[in-house]
């Protein structure tokens, strides 16, 4: 074989290499332009709805705040902040201002500030000598035994919650400990959540303790979270299938690899999973990801969520 003819087979064989590349490369773009996109997809199921309510809580307690009921001068005062005291105990004594006219000795009412209950003297607002002036208060004891949560619900979260029901008590200030307590007392009304009346409205809900008070204060603030069922053995689809738009709310379910528009009731919904009062049935699978790529009437390929994780 002459020179020529080697280098002309050679060129030959180069162009078939290249016609072959192209072809598979062609080949390979027209087949993933043609081929269905992936979307990921969630079985419907039939069970129990959970809830959970969060709403911020008051530390309450019996408190007492003593003032005396004459006005004159704070002669002795026998605590201080943070001295348990028990009912009865000498907190303070007051001289009472003298009438003009009459003798001091005669004159001169004396009264006696005593604690109303076991406690702890929270706050000492006077010293020896301080005036004392009826209304204005001198001491104030707590009960530190007797403490409750007072949680303000959200009016729209009222529904979910009755009393009973047990409750989870988290101290922002000791980060991981909580404790729990009960539903006792859910207020017949609702009021603005702030005196200006912004923020909405709440409803005041007694907790009380049942492991203890651990380290609560009369006026700390915490958070409680009750958990709840808000419908039971129900059609529960996944919340982030459900589109809204102005047309209504629906679902992309998927039948025989293709995809169909379908209106859907939604009930209750708690943001993880959303009731399905009508529309779709257990066993249907519905988009959870990719439902932006698809619409109407498309083949798709399907992967499927595990619901359980």
């Amino acid at each position: 074989m002459s020179a020529s003819n080697a280098s002309q087979e050679k060129r030959s064989r180069t162009w078939i290499v290249w016609v072959i590349v192209a072809a598979v490369v062609l080949g390979a773009i027209l087949w993933f332009s043609t081929r269905p996109p992936q979307v990921t997809v969630a079985e419907v199921r039939r069970g129990d709805l959970p809830m959970t309510v969060t709403a911020t809580g008051e530390v309450d307690g019996h408190v007492a705040e003593l003032s005396s009921t004459v006005q004159g001068q704070v002669e002795a005062v026998y605590v201080d902040e943070g001295a348990r005291v028990a009912r009865g105990d000498l907190l303070a004594r007051i001289a009472g201002m003298s009438a003009p006219g009459v003798a001091a000795a005669a004159q001169t009412a004396l009264e006696t500030i005593e604690a109303p209950f076991d406690g702890v003297v929270s706050r000492r607002w006077v010293d020896p000598g301080d005036a004392a002036i009826p209304g204005q208060p001198l001491f104030q004891v707590a009960d530190t035994e007797q403490i409750w949560v007072t949680a303000l619900v959200d009016d729209i979260d009222v529904g979910k919650i009755r009393e009973g029901q047990p409750a989870t008590i988290v101290l922002p200030s000791y980060l991981g400990r909580n404790l729990r307590g009960e539903i006792v007392q859910i207020a017949a009304t609702a009021t603005p959540r702030t005196e200006s009346g912004i923020g909405g409205q709440i409803v005041r809900t007694r907790v009380e303790l049942t492991n203890g008070t651990g380290p609560l204060r009369p006026g700390m603030e915490v958070d409680v979270t009750v958990e709840s069922v808000g419908a039971r053995d129900v059609v529960l689809a996944p919340a982030d299938a459900i589109i809204e738009d102005q047309t209504g709310r629906w679902v992309l379910k998927v039948v025989d690899n293709t995809v169909q528009r379908q209106p859907v009731e939604l009930g209750a919904n708690n943001y993880v999973h959303a009731e399905i009062r009508d529309g779709l049935q257990p066993g249907d699978l519905v988009v959870v990801e990719g439902k932006e790529d698809v619409r109407d009437g498309d083949r798709v390929r399907t992967v499927e969520r595990d619901e359980r994780e």
